[in-house]
C-alpha cells in the first residue's frame, strides 16, 4: 500500500502519506457522527455517515459504492481527474483554481469560492445539493458528455 498510496496525483497535490489522505477524507465529513463502517459493496442498514472499507483506487471505490446502493457519487479532486462511473453518475467537485482553469471541461462543480472569496461552506453546500437534484433530474455530467465511463471490481483473493 505504501507504494501506491498516496497516488502520484495526490503527491503532486501535496500529500505525503496515506495517513494525510485519510485525514482529508475524514475532514470532508465535517462534524457529522460516523454511524457505521461497511464492507466492500455493503449497503447501509440505517441513515447517516458511513465509511466503506474499499480500495483507494478511485474507479474501484466508485464501483464499491454503487454496489452498496449509492446512486450518485461526489468525487473531490484537487489536481483533476476525468473519472466517470458506468453505474452511478459521478459529480466531480474541485476547489483548486489551477485545476478549474486547466481542466474546466472535466469539472462539474466549482467550490473555489470558499478559499478565494470567503464564500460560506453552507451556501455552496446548498448549491451543490440543488445541483445534485438537477443531475438526478437528467442534467448530464462532464464525464457523460465526454463519454468517460469506467468500472473496476476489486479482487480480494488470489485468482488463476
Amino acid at each position: 500500500m505504501r507504494e501506491d498510496q498516496p497516488s502520484p496525483d495526490n503527491k503532486r497535490g501535496g500529500l505525503t502519506t496515506v495517513e494525510e489522505k485519510a485525514l482529508g477524507a475524514m475532514a470532508k465529513a465535517g462534524t457529522t457522527a460516523l454511524v457505521g463502517v461497511l464492507r466492500y459493496g455493503e449497503a447501509p442498514q440505517k441513515k447517516g455517515l458511513h465509511f466503506m472499507d474499499a480500495p483507494a483506487a478511485a474507479v474501484e471505490n466508485l464501483t464499491a459504492l454503487a454496489a452498496g446502493g449509492c446512486q450518485l457519487t461526489f468525487f473531490g479532486t484537487g489536481v483533476g481527474n476525468p473519472i466517470g462511473s458506468v453505474v452511478a453518475p459521478t459529480v466531480k467537485v474541485c476547489g483548486n483554481v489551477n485545476t478549474l482553469r486547466t481542466m474546466a471541461d472535466n469539472i462539474d462543480f466549482d467550490v473555489s469560492g470558499i478559499l478565494q472569496h470567503g464564500e460560506k461552506i453552507s451556501d455552496l453546500g446548498e448549491q451543490l445539493y440543488a445541483y445534485a437534484m438537477d443531475v438526478a433530474s437528467g442534467t448530464r455530467l462532464t464525464s457523460e458528455v465526454l463519454d468517460i465511463r469506467e468500472t473496476a471490481i476489486s479482487r480480494f483473493a488470489l485468482s488463476l
